[in-house]
């Protein structure tokens, strides 16, 4: 994962990048996510991983890279290890106190990697497709369980709390805070699950992480009988899906895609058509952003009506030569259920 980083320091002349805690390029670059600790990447010879001492046994099963246990002054031993007179590090991703540190025991300025480490983290590589590929088979696995248990659960918290105590119970941890939002509720891209009495248009939006990597899927079913106005409104906006969805091939920026996506959905999509995927559930992305094969990214649209319902369909699709391939697998027929009171 480093080699390339470290052929960029030495190209630009930078003696060392740090990465701090739990910062997705640490996490990149080693495979683990500590707390409190500094990943030190020379411009050549190996990195090593700074923890404290209470880390040290966690890391050292996991990490890619190298542990250094550290009783105290971690920073301390870092500039010891690695005297520098260039720093290279994301300035999205360190604190000014950080910042401070990292000054008084170097003396010495800092230089922004951030565009690079975007660069590398922007095309997956095999196995960080196999990763999100397997959380969104995990993810498929426990929508059909929630769509079993649906006619049994009364409240978007009763839908969110299912999809979190099965994460847990198989050992994942979400990628984000589930968002289950029904009726008038799922006019709201983000909203947070309530006691709310399921109902009509549900929006189940979640994913977890595995190995590191995140999945993100969201479906919307129905929560009674639909009309057909209900199923033409749906089924509009899964052509518009499908449609963007086709659109993804290297050569073309994902703002295109977005364009279209509103032109095709009106004023009611309120929201980018998707996001770049992998280590974090927003990862990053440059803007514009021209997608290459390699890439992940959500393709997401959806229709918003206040006070009445939303209506959101979302895959994460990996990029090929060959063309797009979905990697979220549930239905996207719209399914119904009736509760049981």
């Amino acid at each position: 994962m480093y080699t390339e980083l470290q052929r960029f320091l030495r190209e630009k002349d930078i003696d060392i990048a740090l990465f701090f805690n739990k910062d997705a390029n640490l996490t990149y670059f080693t495979g683990v996510r500590p707390d409190g600790a500094c990943l030190a990447v020379p411009q050549s010879g190996k990195p090593l991983l700074f923890v404290p001492r209470f880390e040290a046994g966690r890391m050292e099963k996991s990490s890619l890279v190298d542990v250094v246990h550290v009783e105290r002054d971690l920073l301390g031993r870092v500039c010891e290890r690695f005297p520098a007179k260039k720093i290279g590090v994301v300035p999205t991703a360190i604190s000014y106190a950080q910042i401070q540190a990292v000054k008084s025991k170097w003396k010495t300025g800092f230089i922004d990697i951030g565009e690079k480490c975007m660069q590398l983290r922007l095309v997956k590589t095999r196995n960080e497709v196999k990763s999100v590929t397997k959380a969104c088979a995990i993810a498929d696995a426990l929508f059909e369980e929630l769509c079993v248990c649906l006619p049994s659960l009364r409240t978007e918290l009763d839908a969110a709390s299912f999809l979190k105590f099965r994460m847990a119970q198989l050992g994942f941890e979400p990628s984000f805070q589930p968002i289950v939002a029904s009726g008038p509720n799922g006019a709201t891209p983000h909203h947070v699950p309530t006691h709310a009495k399921l109902s009509g248009f549900t929006v189940i939006d979640f994913g977890i992480v595995y190995k590191n990597y995140c999945s993100d899927i969201t479906r919307t079913v129905f929560i009674g009988s639909p009309s057909a106005k209900d199923k033409t409104l749906y089924e509009n906006l899964l052509k518009v899906q499908e449609h963007c969805i086709q659109k993804v091939m290297p050569g073309t920026k994902l703002e295109d895609i977005d364009e279209t996506a509103h032109k095709m959905v009106g004023k009611t999509m309120i929201h980018r058509v998707g996001h770049s995927l992998g280590i974090e559930v927003h990862d990053v992305q440059p803007r514009p952003w021209t997608l290459q094969s390699g890439c992940i990214v959500t393709i997401e649209p959806g229709t918003y009506l206040p006070g009445r319902l939303g209506i959101r369909i979302e895959d994460d699709v990996l990029v090929t030569e060959k063309g797009p391939v979905v990697l979220t697998q549930s239905s996207k027929d719209l399914l119904s259920f009736q509760q049981k009171l």
